[in-house]
């Protein structure tokens, strides 16, 4: 724009000044903040509905556990110490959709001790990161980490085996389910089976 900046009379002299001075009213960082806020409130709107749109669908996956044999129930320096083999037939096809990234598979020995009312020990995991391998088919299956107790608390004890899944996705909630597979007693004298 064009303004008149002052204009002064001394006298029978007058002196006119003007000043021309040109603004940018949208320069171009001022665009591009306004394209740059514009495009995340756009894929804010679009992650909100991706996760509405995965957020309640169910997975029910076809599970089946089954403990074979516990090879090893002994002593180890000052804690109880089980190594078992187990069957497990998973199918979780029906739990993948476009949102899934992957599924973490577990099988979790949860039990109860005096010390501690309530104990999770994993024993043997799996990522599962594509549908075509989402079936998994073991038999007579060796643990992956030792079953320990922090002391004595296995001995004349029920633990129950369970099977975790973790279904995590690209956007949105990670999702905990789990399914009981089998309760074992385990004796109050120690054994070791080879």
């Amino acid at each position: 724009y064009q303004a008149v900046v002052s204009t002064q009379s001394t006298g029978s002299s007058t002196t006119s000044t003007t000043s021309t001075k040109t603004t940018i009213m949208y320069s171009f960082l001022s665009r591009l903040n306004a394209i740059f806020a514009y495009v995340s409130f756009v894929t804010g709107v679009i992650v909100c509905f991706v996760i509405l749109s995965t957020i309640t669908s169910e997975c029910q996956p076809e599970i089946s556990f089954q403990l074979k044999d516990v090879n090893q129930f002994r002593k180890y320096q000052d804690t109880d110490l089980a190594i078992f083999t187990f069957d497990l037939d998973t199918d979780f096809r029906k739990c993948w959709h476009w949102n899934v990234r992957q599924v973490f598979v577990s099988v979790v020995a949860e039990y109860e001790t005096r010390l501690n009312k309530f104990n999770q020990v994993v024993v043997w995991d799996e990522i599962v990161q594509e549908k075509e391998k989402s079936v998994i088919h073991l038999k007579n299956e060796a643990m992956e980490y030792p079953f320990q107790d922090q002391g004595h608390g296995l001995r004349n004890n029920a633990v129950n085996l369970t099977v975790h899944w973790n279904i995590m996705m690209s956007n949105g909630p990670m999702t905990w389910e789990k399914k009981n597979g089998q309760t074992v007693v385990f004796p109050s004298e120690y054994s070791w089976n080879r």
